[in-house]
């Protein structure tokens, strides 16, 4: 299972330096009170001046792109290529290489491990590179090493503490390792959330994390509401907004300003809107959609238009985009269960898992249903013993009998399948659980399909009259595929008929974004 109604919040990205640099975050250097980036870039060229050792060139070299002091960049760049015989970090080369030729936009990756070797000898020639430092922490976090990466976190934020890029992404380490109030304090206590909405935005959405309302809320949606169109370093700090509101109900004000943040958005505010769009009715339009490196927004599009492969085809993208976190990975782990390819469901499961310092139950029993239909019959029936014991087992009982059913139909009890999953409805239904009910139901059909149940035809006409009142994405996936093509086609109409309530839309005149 993967619950789609699981909140999903604003927290900021957290890419390389060079790839950040290419993003509307590193571009967009106004903000309400502007941040203004001529010390930072000052400090960096008065230290290159003095020393003009690579990890320092570097340093200026990705300050300047980001500050568009493209003749300072060049300066830095021609220093790193006149030591390139002593740099082992190939994408530092190819970087400076790329600002010479007056190429900004598209700065190069590498793969993490190699970066991690490269990054490490530069920092033993210099320490105080912080952006250096941040770049090796997310090699270091990206590769599962993340009580490594703390030191380099606390380094950066120790010589950078006011710079967006290095702030950002430490709340995301925070975040990310589970240290939640810590993240929250880094905001709080930074001069930049006075003026900078990417700030403003990340302190809204890691307050929504803990539970609590950000104070910055009530003033900051006043001026938003009132604005008629939100410029690009407000596209995240609207959504952070509008997502308090749709989660407080206020689900009128949170399309406002939804449509808002749309008009010019990041790859993060098209996620959101995405993510948003099956509870707001709304689709987001294609030209949302083609904003750069919106693979998570493209997948979960995919996926509720039952393109499932192109949503598995993005969502690998998503996982290269955030090798870190969980959400991706756990992601593909459900579209490979509902697309019947459960060795690769498993895998990606089982890596979920790995990532974890503690699993959830959830977790644990996506990988347990994965081996039951890999056919690891004994594993899978100890593990769900396991599993029913829990702690928290009450709010996933709905799950666990519907693992229960599944065993018992794979092991020839087809009585007793029929009658757990009769009991993982029930127990969904009892908790007002929708979607997951509705996937339930689906992979019931499949079982009594798949092992010849001699109420099947039953089994499965119930779970189509379901559907055709509460549709889900997942559940019409895998019941499309136990039906003739009449009903296939009623079943997919359904679907998209619900994609398709309302769309969002871009007026190429004005420039403006309208739900039709």
């Amino acid at each position: 299972m993967f619950d789609e109604s699981a909140p999903r919040r604003v927290v900021p990205r957290w890419r390389s330096s060079w790839v950040t640099a290419t993003t509307p975050e590193a571009k967009s250097n106004k903000s309400g009170a502007a941040v203004d980036l001529t010390s930072a870039l000052r400090l960096a060229e008065k230290e290159f001046r003095a020393d003009s050792s690579v990890p320092i060139a570097s340093e200026l070299m990705f300050v300047a792109v980001q500050a568009k002091d493209y003749k300072l960049a060049q300066d830095a760049a021609h220093s790193i290529l006149a030591r390139k015989n002593e740099i082992k970090a190939s994408s530092l080369i190819r970087s400076a290489e790329r600002v010479l030729s007056g190429d900004m936009s598209s700065l190069p990756n590498v793969k993490n491990g190699d970066f991690i070797q490269a990054g490490r000898k530069l920092l033993l020639q210099n320490y105080n590179n912080p952006i250096l430092l941040m770049d090796v922490a997310h090699a270091l976090t990206a590769n599962g090493q993340q009580k490594s990466a703390e030191r380099f976190i606390r380094s950066a934020l120790h010589l950078a503490p006011n710079n967006r890029f290095i702030l950002r992404s430490a709340v995301r380490y925070y975040l990310h390792i589970g240290l939640k109030d810590y993240a929250h304090t880094l905001l709080i206590k930074s001069p930049l959330l006075g003026g900078d909405p990417w700030i403003q935005a990340s302190e809204i959405a890691v307050s929504s994390v803990l539970g609590k309302t950000s104070k910055f809320v009530k003033g900051i949606d006043r001026l938003l509401q009132d604005a008629p169109v939100l410029a690009i370093n407000h596209s995240e700090l609207g959504s952070a907004i509008a997502t308090v509101h749709m989660n407080s109900g206020s689900d009128k004000r949170a399309k406002k300003l939804f449509a808002k943040s749309l008009i010019n958005p990041n790859e993060n505010t098209v996620a959101q809107a995405e993510w948003a769009a099956r509870r707001l009715g709304l689709v987001v339009s294609e030209k949302a959609l083609q904003v750069p490196l919106s693979f998570e927004a493209n997948s979960t599009h995919s996926y509720r238009s039952l393109e499932i492969e192109h949503s598995i085809e993005q969502a690998m993208y998503w996982m290269d985009d955030e090798p870190f976190a969980s959400r991706p990975i756990g992601w593909l782990g459900y579209l490979h269960s509902i697309n019947d390819d459960f060795e690769k469901a498993a895998e990606y499961h089982q890596r979920v898992i790995q990532l974890e310092s503690a699993p959830s139950t959830v977790d644990l029993l996506n990988l347990n249903f994965s081996r039951i239909e890999c056919g690891a019959f004994e594993d899978a029936t100890a593990q769900l013993v396991e599993l029913s014991r829990a702690s928290d087992v009450g709010k996933h009982s709905a799950h666990l009998f519907a693992n229960a059913g599944a065993l018992s139909y794979a092991t020839g009890d087809i009585e007793g399948g029929r009658e757990l999953y009769q009991r993982a409805i029930d127990a969904a239904k009892s908790r007002s659980e929708t979607n997951t009910e509705a996937l339930v139901r689906a992979f019931s059909a499949r079982a009594a399909v798949k092992y010849g149940d001699l109420q099947r035809d039953e089994i499965v006409q119930k779970v189509m009259e379901y559907s055709s009142l509460h549709s889900n994405p997942g559940a019409t996936h895998v019941l499309r595929r136990l039906v003739d093509k009449v009903s296939r086609d009623k079943l997919e109409a359904t679907a998209k008929k619900k994609v398709a309530k309302q769309k969002l839309s871009w007026d190429s005149v004005t420039n403006t974004l309208t739900i039709s």
